[in-house]
């Protein structure tokens, strides 16, 4: 709803960075189950599993990237645009 409808939030700015830690299981797998994945990363070094409870998570950081975050929605607004979704719409060209 808001990719269409940028104007429901409120918005800051604020420096985040994407968590991407590694498991702290020295042999954990970097991949559920069997995988045709190579062991190995572009750089011939053996690929990591990321920590799966933290992995992408969003965390404030100084040093990080700034980046327009949606802190709030206006809730009326989000609610008509959401009915309006579900109007039926008349179809093109048939005839009645």
């Amino acid at each position: 709803m808001v990719a269409l409808n940028a104007g429901l939030c409120r918005y800051e700015i604020r420096s985040l960075r994407v968590l991407a830690d590694p498991e702290p299981t020295p042999n954990a797998s970097p991949y559920e189950g069997r995988s045709q994945q190579p062991l190995l990363n572009w750089q011939g070094k053996p690929r990591r599993a990321l920590n799966r409870q933290a992995a992408g998570g969003l965390v404030p950081d100084p040093n990080g990237k700034p980046v327009q975050v949606c802190i709030g929605v206006d809730g009326k607004a989000f609610e008509a645009k959401l009915i309006e979704g579900f109007q039926p719409q008349p179809r093109g060209g048939q005839a009645s």
